[in-house]
């Protein structure tokens, strides 16, 4: 069992979760997710890990509330405890040191706070 240290909701139908994991935060590197399961007959759904605290052993994952599992997690408060989180699972995101030279195509957007590269520069991420 992992216990739900923070409940918030960041606007309508959007929640964030602070989450006891200290092995989860421990590893994680930036881009990575996790996949929980609130009770043992429960969707397994894949989640960002949107920032995490290793001191406090302590990860935290934002979501909207779009279907039954969301509407359901969205429900839980602190104190509250998510059955099964697997993770960290997927690969770092590494962006490679120098920006290269626009070539064709090349463009450089940034959407809310993130930063969103086309799929072109996609060779361009460090492995």
């Amino acid at each position: 069992m992992y216990p739900i240290v923070d409940a918030r909701m960041l606007a309508t139908a959007v929640k964030q979760l602070t989450i006891s994991a200290p092995e989860i935060a421990r590893k994680r590197k930036p881009g990575q997710f996790v996949v929980l399961r609130i009770h043992e007959e429960g969707e397994r759904i894949p989640l960002t890990i949107a920032d995490a605290d290793s001191e406090s052993g302590t990860i935290t994952v934002i979501f909207q509330e779009v279907g039954k599992t969301t509407m359901q997690l969205g429900k839980l408060k602190a104190g509250e405890a998510i059955t099964d989180l697997i993770g960290p699972l997927g690969l770092q995101m590494r962006l490679p040191h120098s920006r290269p030279k626009a070539q064709g195509r090349y463009k450089e957007r940034q959407e809310g706070q993130g930063l969103v590269l086309p799929e072109e520069l996609q060779p361009l991420l460090e492995d």
